[in-house]
């Protein structure tokens, strides 16, 4: 008799025990450990330092991020046995996989928009919020918004590590451990905003929603492939988008 095919983001016969010390080494080796290395340049770099690093800086870390990532996924898979559709890496039925993508990058939108509009508001309400914005003025400022190459290059690394640590890592192994899938979705989301907290906490308002629209399509699509696709897809969107309105931004900000 075969036997049956293993479950897209089950973790079935991966012990409690071994998934809680995985969860931990995930955490600990794709999530506190960049974002200490990073913490620490920049205090070793001092205040006399510009805020942001040049441009090259997040292309290179984000590969490198991507990278630990990718080298992490193959140890789980390597140790435990485990298919790769555990994660939601999945190599059938491609065409439904991007259907999904598109669906998930309207989903995305669909989060985007009243955030975006409760923001302005808020900014209206509330002037000082506009150091936020300031803060996320000067960071875009350092993306390569203007050179398709380059942003594709910083693109696909973003998309590739985002998704496989917070939607394929994370979320099979908090319900593993006895989360449902609901609050695998806010803790996966919470924890991705949490990575945006560069940008200021307008940055982590806009991201969070967009974090569980993603996460809510991984549990849907089963498919990893579909998140990476449509946060790809709409990252690259929203550069295009900087890139058109970033003069007339620069010229009216801040608001008089």
């Amino acid at each position: 008799m075969t036997p049956a095919a293993p479950r897209p983001l089950e973790l079935d016969h991966v012990s409690r025990r071994d998934a809680l010390w995985d969860l931990s080494l995930v955490v600990v080796v794709a999530l506190l450990f960049p974002v200490g290395l990073n913490l620490a340049g920049h205090l070793f770099a001092g205040a006399e330092q510009a805020r942001w690093p040049a441009e090259g800086y997040f292309t290179a870390a984000k590969w490198l991020d991507a990278l630990l990532v990718v080298v992490l996924t193959a140890y789980l898979v390597r140790r435990h046995h485990l298919s790769s559709a555990a994660f939601g890496l999945q190599t059938e039925a491609l065409g439904r996989q991007v259907l999904w993508a598109a669906g998930t990058l309207v989903g995305a939108y669909a989060a985007l928009i009243p955030t975006v509009m409760m923001i302005g508001l808020l900014v209206l309400l509330f002037p000082e919020l506009h150091r936020d914005l300031d803060r996320r003025l000067e960071f875009i400022e350092v993306i390569p918004i203007h050179r398709m190459g380059d942003t594709l290059l910083l693109l696909g690394a973003v998309a590739i590590h985002e998704e496989l640590l917070f939607r394929g890592l994370l979320m099979p192994y908090l319900r593993r451990v006895g989360c449902g899938w609901g609050g695998a979705v806010v803790v996966s989301a919470s924890l991705f905003a949490a990575l945006h907290v560069a940008q200021g906490w307008l940055g982590i308002v806009q991201v969070f929603p967009i974090g569980v629209a993603l996460a809510v399509f991984f549990v849907l699509s089963r498919s990893l492939l579909a998140v990476i696709l449509a946060h790809f897809a709409f990252d690259f969107l929203q550069f295009q988008l900087i890139r058109v309105l970033l003069p007339w931004i620069e010229q009216n900000w801040p608001p008089a």
